[in-house]
């Protein structure tokens, strides 16, 4: 039977959908495509017939959820007003969305915690470096000294935090301590 292009959009939506949630169930290494085929209700020559293998398909995931799922995190840092407020709201979404935003918090416990052997390492680093360089640009545009610096030491400080909560999410709520984690990470980059 011969699929329209919409049904096979469908199908290969579904099956990037399978896939974070097999891969942040399961992770990368102890997941398989006929996996993800089964948890997205199509046959393993449906998922082959959309990727080339399990590889290809966590690469998609990754590519295609990530900026979906960081859009309204990411936001603050391109609108108007002192850099420091852009910054803190920056700060005080993503650790909301990290413990709300079910598709954000997968992603960044598939690609922290569980990639395993998984493809995508100079991908991750290349999104690490455009954020701190997107974090140097607002702090630039503020005149302040030592942006590379304290750019770097923001994302620093949001990582550790990201990862700690990944590990042990019943230590505390970033999405109830947003606003003094995002102080917290402010304080060199605006110290007088």
């Amino acid at each position: 039977m011969r699929r329209t292009a919409a049904e096979a959009a469908a199908t290969r939506s579904d099956l990037v959908d399978a896939g974070l949630r097999v891969f942040a169930d399961r992770g990368f290494a102890e997941s398989s495509l006929a996996d993800i085929a089964k948890a997205a209700g199509v046959t393993r020559g449906a998922a082959y017939h959309h990727f080339k293998d399990k590889a290809e398909l966590y690469l998609a995931v990754v590519s295609e959820k990530w900026p979906v799922a960081a859009a309204p995190v990411w936001e603050p840092l391109f609108t108007e007003g002192p850099a420091e407020d852009r910054l803190r709201e920056h700060l005080r979404r993503y650790f909301v969305a990290l413990e709300r935003n079910d598709t954000m918090r997968s992603i960044l416990s598939v690609t922290i915690y569980k990639s395993g052997n998984a493809p995508g390492l100079e991908l991750k680093r290349d999104v690490m470096r455009l954020w701190v360089s997107q974090i140097a640009d607002v702090l630039a545009a503020a005149e302040n000294p030592g942006v590379s610096v304290a750019a770097y030491g923001i994302v620093s400080t949001v990582s550790g935090v990201t990862s700690m909560w990944l590990a042990d999410p019943d230590f505390l709520s970033p999405a109830a301590q947003a606003d003094n984690l995002a102080d917290f990470a402010l304080r060199g980059a605006f110290s007088g």
